[in-house]
């Protein structure tokens, strides 16, 4: 029976980008298939990005932060006031 490992520092980076983006984009009412069009993606494409299946590419950053609403390095902030609002604090 194969072991479990434990997810690396960088899956863990990527689900927790993934899912600050899909609740800041829930939050803002963009739609999904909107911002995958814009990236010349599918919406399921978009989706494994928001799940953190597949990673953000660098040129992507832009056209997230434009439908989100953020500042371009949102996404690496780790207590922006953004992220704080998500959570209630």
């Amino acid at each position: 029976m194969p072991v479990e490992t434990e997810k690396s520092a960088i899956e863990r980076s990527r689900e927790k980008r993934g899912t600050r983006m899909f609740a800041r984009r829930r939050q803002v009412g963009v739609r999904q298939d909107d911002v995958a069009k814009d990236l010349g993606m599918s919406g399921a494409g978009f989706g494994m990005k928001e799940r953190g299946i597949n990673g953000i590419d660098v040129d992507e950053i832009p056209v997230f932060a434009q439908h989100l609403n953020v500042p371009i390095l949102w996404s690496f902030e780790e207590n922006s006031a953004i992220q704080r609002e998500e959570v209630g604090a």
